[in-house]
């Protein structure tokens, strides 16, 4: 079963089983992958889930929240899914350069 995670810009975030796949308008993109396996749920701890993504011009980003803390990591993804690298690595939600990013997520606040 498909569940939307978050669809505020162009990008749709949707978990499929334990899977998480980076969706266009049409229901079609990749599935995201780190280290060439695809990540499923759980993978970086119970408490990390993706919360955001939005396709930019050389790929994609990603927001993960650790649960309940006030904890956020984004990557940097490829146009096929793949991790490149983090951008932001555990910054708190009034993190400034966290809310730079507000504008390539098309939302007043990321969180």
């Amino acid at each position: 079963m498909d569940t939307i995670i978050e669809a505020f810009g162009l990008t749709q975030l949707v978990q499929v089983d334990d899977q998480y796949f980076l969706r266009d308008g049409l229901g079609v993109g990749p599935a995201l992958a780190y280290l060439g396996v695809p990540v499923v749920e759980g993978q970086f701890g119970v408490s990390w889930t993706p919360i955001a993504a939005e396709q930019t011009p050389g790929g994609y980003q990603l927001v993960w929240k650790n649960g309940a803390a006030d904890e956020y990591d984004v990557w940097n993804v490829d146009g096929s899914g793949n991790y490149l690298s983090l951008a932001l690595d555990d910054v708190p939600g009034a993190s400034p350069a966290l809310r730079a990013l507000e504008p390539v997520f098309q939302r007043d606040r990321v969180l």
